[in-house]
């Protein structure tokens, strides 16, 4: 196994010459790698890109998003997902106003006591935005640690953040931001979850992973990572949640519609659910603060109940 500073020094050189052109790389501005990163929370990023742009372009400060409603982030958050993420965002951009006077936090634990901000989100924007020499730790990150130092794909997360550390420690602080989006890079283009490119990556020689891969125990057999099994998207119940606020989305602000015309426009996807359980499903959204149900309306009788984005 090469030495720490052979393994940082390999991955620098191979991120400045192959990183991804992402645009939150070209800004120091902390409220737009703010955005980012809550963007790219479960979402791919070549479906965050341009959704990043037109967020900045319609909120481009934190003020501006702070001031606005909810329904009218929700409405800019179309086509992300995970529509609870845009009530973080706007919760986040207010509560930064009222506490911090408008100014992002630098620190993780304030980072992380913001609504909707969790640890990697916390320490992705204290290394990204403020240069802080703290381990992110997300999907690409963990399997590429795990594969080359534990020779497996996922180790226990203590592990994975012991070593995380123990890494920056011999990185100038300058360079934290680099190792850690060269560690990301690496994961997303090379050492992929089913099928690594292996021969493609800097750390061949350093790799634990590869060193067992290719043992004389394994060498002859046809081997291939697992793929990972995901649930089912389209006709499960999230799926239906996110055509509703997609339909909510195409009113204008403050507009409502009944649940029976609501009903009739998801009739071609929704065949199998009955009013009742796409009533469940607005409740369900209503407790979340996705929307609203007309209070003076409000009951079982689908043809009294109004909904709209708040």
């Amino acid at each position: 196994m090469a030495p720490q500073k052979a393994i940082v020094n390999n991955l620098l050189e191979w991120y400045r010459k192959h990183s991804r052109d992402l645009p939150w790389r070209k800004t120091t501005d902390p409220y737009a790698i703010f955005v980012s990163e809550m963007m790219l929370h479960q979402t791919q990023v070549n479906r965050v890109v341009p959704k990043y742009i037109e967020f900045l372009n319609e909120f481009p400060t934190l003020k501006s998003l702070a001031d606005a409603t909810p329904g009218a982030v929700i409405k800019a958050w179309a086509g992300l997902g995970y529509n609870r993420r845009a009530l973080w965002i706007h919760t986040a951009a207010k509560d930064i106003v009222s506490r911090f006077k408008g100014r992002i936090p630098s620190d993780t634990s304030e980072l992380e006591a913001l609504n909707g901000i969790g640890k990697y989100t916390a320490s992705a924007i204290a290394c990204f935005a403020f240069k802080k020499p703290v381990p992110v730790i997300d999907t690409n990150i963990r399997r590429v640690i795990g594969r080359l130092f534990f020779d497996e794909t996922l180790p226990r997360e203590h592990a994975i953040h012991i070593i995380a550390t123990s890494m920056l420690e011999v990185i100038p602080n300058k360079y934290a931001s680099e190792w850690n989006q060269g560690l990301m890079d690496l994961g997303a283009l090379i050492c992929k979850p089913s099928m690594p490119q292996c021969p493609q990556c800097p750390m061949i020689g350093s790799c634990a992973y590869y060193l067992q891969l290719h043992s004389s125990s394994k060498q002859n057999k046809n081997w291939r990572a697992p793929k990972t099994l995901r649930e089912p998207f389209k006709g499960s119940r999230r799926y239906y949640r996110g055509r509703i606020i997609q339909h909510l989305r195409a009113l204008p602000l403050g507009t409502s519609t009944d649940l029976q015309t609501l009903k009739g426009r998801l009739a071609r996807e929704a065949e199998l659910l009955t009013t009742p359980s796409i009533y469940d499903l607005i409740l369900m959204l209503r407790d979340e603060g996705l929307i609203i149900i007309n209070e003076h309306t409000a009951n079982t009788k689908a043809n009294l109940v109004r909904v709209r984005l708040p």
